[in-house]
């Protein structure tokens, strides 16, 4: 059998001296998408060398693993060239901005079968290029739920979606830090730590010794980014929340302690807090830092919307919350009930067994031969949430653009949003 040759891109530059050799001990501190594209790559050439070839291409190869073929590429359109020119059959990459058009017109060059992995939600632009580009052959979701929020654009044809792997932690028995809470992720206006901040105060009044551990600064995806005064995040946004975490002299309150960006250390301290709180408003596809939590036992609390949906099990691993309020009532309903953020912490070592990394790996591998071979996706039908993100809507117009003609050119809901105030509404 002839080996499946793949080229996967990651722009690694912000955080290229970060050590990335070992991605078996999880991440190192660094934004996930980066992580993963380094891991994949790193499971796939360990796990099933004999069947695909991966080669990662990346502006700086000197931190990453040993066991991979790393070839140097400046940009996503230098290592198109170079997978072409080498001989891949595959080239998997983060459809983002900037020069993505140029990105797909470089690709139609060449007889590279594309993968976008998108790990974001993309703009009605972007799903139109990729749509339209004939060398993506797959735009793959990294959670179902992400995916359905495709499904009324006609990019959806391509779609499918695989979860992203979770490093799979050792079973530890330790004492849980009575009281704790912990934050892990960029500190950065998107990600909404904000939130949590604002409602610390209120948490202390129902639990007096409650402690708020924060992993994570500005720096998570660029190591040149600018911190402020506290050196968390930028000066900005650090404005925007330090007068809930400051004591009477503006110095980071006792009830806090900011760890910055840590690699493995992270494990022991999550480990031992009572209470995991990620992605407060619930804005992302994934988010691998609550599976992350799940897998040493500690129940998450995060906003219920996007791919925490399919991450956490609302109810038995942690609770996913729609508002402030009920975010401040969940952390502090587990600080007081032990033993449930105990059970619910076993509940999670559970869920997360379907993101290991064989699993994972096998649904890329099967992917890949998929894509090599031709074989068109098959859309997944929609199984849960169904009142979720207008998923009901989102289906009825992709069977009508499918079924009737004259509805073939109808707009998805994303491409609404700036003529229907609150159809796609983001949380503040």
């Amino acid at each position: 059998m002839t080996k499946v040759k793949v080229g996967l891109f990651i722009n690694n530059n912000g955080i290229k001296d970060v050590e990335l050799s070992s991605p078996e001990k999880g991440n190192p501190g660094i934004g996930g998408t980066h992580y993963l594209f380094i891991a994949i790559t790193y499971f796939l050439q360990k796990l099933f060398s004999h069947i695909i070839e991966p080669v990662l291409f990346a502006p700086s190869i000197k931190r990453l693993p040993d066991d991979i073929n790393a070839i140097e590429a400046k940009s996503c359109i230098e290592a198109v060239s170079q997978a072409s020119e080498i001989g891949c059959d595959i080239f998997i990459w983060w459809p983002q901005y900037p020069r993505f058009k140029n990105l797909l017109k470089s690709l139609n060059k060449t007889n590279l079968k594309a993968i976008a992995w998108s790990h974001n939600y993309l703009y009605p632009s972007v799903l139109h290029g990729l749509n339209k580009c004939e060398n993506v052959k797959r735009v793959v979701a990294v959670s179902r739920e992400q995916l359905d929020s495709m499904r009324d654009h006609p990019v959806i044809r391509k779609g499918t979606f695989i979860y992203n792997p979770v490093h799979q932690q050792v079973d530890k028995k330790v004492e849980k830090d009575s009281h704790s809470v912990t934050y892990m992720g960029s500190i950065v206006p998107m990600n909404r730590f904000h939130v949590l901040a604002s409602i610390w105060p209120k948490i202390r009044k129902n639990v007096l010794d409650a402690k708020l551990h924060v992993i994570g600064t500005g720096k998570v995806y660029s190591r040149g980014n600018e911190l402020g005064k506290w050196g968390i995040a930028a000066e900005s946004y650090e404005q925007r929340w330090r007068k809930y975490l400051s004591d009477k002299d503006g110095n980071p309150d006792e009830s806090v302690v900011f760890h910055g960006n840590l690699g493995e250390e992270k494990w022991d301290i999550m480990r031992r807090s009572q209470v995991g709180v990620a992605d407060p408003m619930g804005i992302g596809t994934f988010c691998l830092v609550a599976a992350e939590f799940q897998s040493v036992g500690t129940p998450v609390v995060a906003g219920k919307r996007g791919g925490l949906l399919d991450t956490v099990a609302d109810g038995e691993s942690g609770y996913l919350c729609a508002n402030k309020n009920q975010l401040a009532e969940r952390i502090t309903y587990l600080l007081i009930h032990p033993d449930t953020a105990l059970q619910m912490g076993k509940n999670g070592k559970d869920h997360i067994k379907k993101f290991n990394y064989y699993l994972i790996s096998v649904q890329w591998i099967k992917l890949l031969l998929d894509v090599v071979n031709d074989v068109e996706p098959i859309l997944p039908e929609v199984k849960s949430n169904i009142w979720h993100n207008k998923k009901i809507l989102r289906e009825v117009i992709r069977l009508a653009r499918n079924n009737f003609t004259l509805l073939s050119d109808m707009p998805s809901i994303t491409e609404f949003r700036d003529y229907i105030p609150g159809v796609t509404k983001a949380p503040k």
